[in-house]
């Protein structure tokens, strides 16, 4: 007999259950999580995409290292004021020489980011108990190929998949324009946080984000406005008290705090007023710094004046703006809105400077915190799943070039101009001299001016030095060696070499080019002091009557036990080299010194 059945019961793992469907539980997808990662100069946060919704795991991970728990295991991440100095900013730091020392171990930025991401990574799976199979991370739209190549060695160590690095701006526009799927036109993405800042041009159409023109400078964020504050106080204070203000660790953590607050006074009042205690004169030396004389700071700083002193930022700022209009072909009038992303691109200090050149169009302020996860996230959906309702289009933001040495002097070649759609693969050809073809690949944005010395500020940065070696000799006249050059669609370089007329390829040998110094406002103000204060003469013939050696062989002793050369010219290992003898005094026995043939005794 046949029963009609008015109820059905749903289908285990279909819709209405509870449950994934079949086919994530075949692949084994259930348990796992694709992520996606924004991790700054100051705080990370993770996002992943839950039942076709955006959710936010975790938020404001801190991204400053204290000192480790051992040799291996980075503490994260609770802000003391001893070890703060060394390991904030990280991501800025990224492609430069910067050290950490910490228990006689030096540590790259790096390796702190590649720590950074591997707490991220187990903190989510212990808490949501599944495995992170990939992610996609934001990084600032002007780093180079080199910093992004960081990136990932630095994730490969965490043991975290990356599936595409994604520019910050195009994060923040993909995010915006999924929840806003009607809104198409022309927009202007204005992102500036704590460490980078980018100005993007792009168009939205049928779902498709395309990216005409980035432009930037990973050197200029909020800590740069806040570098020009600590400048600006210890200069007053200086000039009040007539010393100089010892910058340890904790005085340069407490002026960051107060150059942080001013600047966010000064958004809201026309002047900002700054009381500070507590100051120790440098001239103290180690031995007595319990009994020095402290001093206050008391100073008032005008709108006007702040303005005044981060001219070279604003000048920087309003250059980008105005090249990525003119090269991305947009007029005014044909903006639907600007979009502004990040703490410091909601300021009205840079929205000025973007009004400037955008007359009265209409404003938007993204999530500051979460808009560039929020996207990430969502590109991690697209690429994993295959799902092709939105896609992302985006630009090379500076030129590639191949420099070579020809006969007439060093002759350079741009393989690949900013604004070109990725991913690309272009070809430069290269002159053989000897069976041998050699080149460097750089990077440059010549046209922001170079406002710090970091790689992620310098308007040339180098990438390799390619050398091909056993080439077919050159017909007379004619270069048969082409260099191509492969751009991925995150902004990554790999090389190839192949002979021209038979199309054959050839070695190569890639020797990565070297890293840039890193400098800041406050290490050139450390370098002129040690330059303009030479040790004191008096304390140096102390050390040399302690060691039983002459004066004149004091720097030289002391370089040899390790010291820096700015630290003997500007007295601290002097004064650091007398306190270790001081404690040993009790000894009787003299002081052992280990000066790399064995060890010496110096007696007192």
């Amino acid at each position: 007999m046949y029963i009609e059945r008015t109820r059905t019961e749903p289908r285990l793992g279909g819709e209405g259950s509870g449950m994934a469907p079949p086919y994530l539980i075949g692949a084994g997808l259930q348990s796992h999580l694709l992520l996606g990662l924004d991790v700054g100069n100051n705080f990370s946060r993770v996002a992943a995409m839950v039942d076709g919704e955006v959710c936010l795991l975790f938020d404001s991970f801190l991204s400053i290292m204290e000192a480790p728990r051992d040799e291996r295991s980075f503490s994260s991440f609770s802000a003391t004021s001893g070890e703060v100095e060394f390991a904030r900013s990280i991501r800025s730091k990224l492609g430069s020489d910067w050290v950490c020392e910490v228990g006689g171990v030096n540590y790259d930025a790096a390796q702190l980011y590649s720590s950074v991401l591997r707490f991220i990574k187990t903190g989510v799976e212990e808490r949501l108990e599944k495995l992170v199979s990939g992610a996609v991370l934001t990084v600032p739209c002007t780093f180079s190929a080199a910093q992004r190549n960081l990136i990932l060695q630095a994730a490969a160590d965490a043991g975290l998949n990356v599936i595409q690095l994604i520019n910050e701006p195009s994060a923040a526009a993909l995010q915006y324009c999924t929840l806003n799927p009607q809104m198409e036109g022309r927009y202007l993405v204005v992102s500036m946080g704590a460490g980078a800042f980018g100005v993007t041009a792009l168009e939205f159409y049928h779902g498709i984000l395309e990216i005409k023109y980035s432009c930037g400078n990973s050197a200029i964020g909020g800590d740069n406005l806040d570098d020009r504050l600590v400048q600006w106080m210890i200069d007053k204070i200086e000039a009040d008290n007539k010393i100089q203000v010892l910058l340890d660790g904790a005085t340069r953590e407490r002026l960051r705090r107060a150059a942080e607050q001013v600047r966010r006074d000064l958004e809201i009042a026309e002047v900002a007023h700054v009381h500070m205690p507590s100051f120790a004169a440098a001239g103290s030396g180690y031995l007595n710094l319990a009994s020095a004389r402290r001093y206050n700071l008391v100073a008032s700083i005008t709108r006007a004046e702040f303005l005044e002193l981060v001219k070279p930022i604003s000048l920087d700022i309003d250059t980008a703006v105005g090249k990525v209009l003119a090269e991305a072909g947009f007029e005014v009038g044909d903006l639907k809105a600007v979009l502004y992303q990040g703490g410091v691109a909601e300021t009205s200090y840079v929205r000025n400077l973007v009004t400037a050149h955008t007359g009265n169009v209409a404003i938007r302020f993204l999530d500051r915190d979460r808009s560039a996860v929020y996207g990430a996230a969502v590109q991690a959906n697209l690429l994993s799943y295959g799902v092709r309702d939105y896609v992302l289009w985006d630009v090379l933001n500076t030129d590639i070039c191949v420099q070579t040495e020809g006969t007439a002097g060093a002759v350079v070649q741009s393989v690949v101009s900013a604004g070109t759609p990725l991913p690309v693969k272009a070809y430069g050809q290269l002159p053989v001299q000897n069976l041998t073809a050699c080149a460097r690949v750089f990077q440059t944005s010549s046209s922001l001016s170079e406002y710090q010395a970091p790689v992620a500020g310098q308007s040339d940065v180098t990438l390799a030095e390619v050398v091909v070696n056993n080439c077919p000799p050159p017909k007379e006249g004619k270069t048969v060696v082409e260099l191509g050059i492969i751009v991925s669609a995150d902004g990554r370089v790999d090389y190839t070499a192949r002979h021209m007329e038979l199309m054959s390829p050839l070695p190569l040998s890639v020797r990565e080019g070297e890293r840039a110094p890193y400098r800041n406002v406050l290490d050139e103000l450390m370098d002129y002091r040690c330059q303009r204060s030479p040790g004191s003469a008096a304390r140096v013939a102390r050390l040399a009557r302690k060691m039983n050696i002459v004066a004149e062989l004091v720097p030289k002793t002391l370089r040899e036990l390790g010291y820096l050369p700015d630290d003997i010219a500007s007295g601290v290992a002097v004064e650091h080299m007398l306190k270790r003898l001081k404690r040993s005094k009790s000894s009787n026995r003299g002081v052992h010194i280990d000066d790399g043939d064995g060890p010496a005794t110096c007696t007192g």
